[in-house]
C-alpha cells in the first residue's frame, strides 16, 4: 500500500502533537509555517523550542529552515541552519525529544488519509 502521488506527508514519529501529520497537496504551495511547542504545527517534547524550525512547500517539494542559530534541529543527522533546504522523500527531522519523518507510511495513517486527505 502506498501514498497517493498527489500528496506529500510529514508524520510526527516522536513527541506530542494534536495533529500527528501534515499533508501537502502537490500543486498547492504553502507559505512558511512554524513548527515547535508553540508553532503553527505544534509538536512538543522535552527540549523542543517554542519555534524550532519552519517548513514551506512550493507545490512540489517541502523545504525546512531553522528558526534560530540556537535551535538544535537536525535533518538526517546534519544540523539545520537558516538556509532553506529541500527535504528528501524519506528523511527525519529531529528537534529536542521530537521527530518528524517525510514519506512515512504506517498503515493506520494511510487508512485515515484515504477518507479525507485533510491535514
Amino acid at each position: 500500500m502506498s501514498l497517493p502521488s498527489d500528496v506529500v506527508v510529514l508524520l510526527v514519529t516522536r513527541g506530542r502533537a494534536e495533529m500527528p501529520r501534515m499533508v501537502f497537496r502537490r500543486g498547492s504551495p504553502v507559505e512558511p509555517l512554524s513548527v515547535g511547542a508553540d508553532g503553527e504545527w505544534q509538536v512538543g517534547g522535552e527540549g523542543v523550542d517554542d519555534i524550532a524550525f519552519y517548513l514551506a512547500f512550493d507545490g512540489d517539494v517541502v523545504y525546512a529552515s531553522s528558526a534560530s542559530p540556537e535551535s538544535a534541529v537536525f535533518v538526517d543527522g546534519r544540523r539545520l541552519d537558516a538556509t532553506w533546504i529541500p527535504l528528501g522523500a524519506a528523511c527525519e527531522i529531529k528537534f529536542g525529544a521530537a521527530a518528524v519523518r517525510t514519506g512515512a507510511r504506517p498503515a493506520v495513517v494511510v487508512g485515515r488519509m484515504r477518507g479525507s486527505m485533510a491535514s
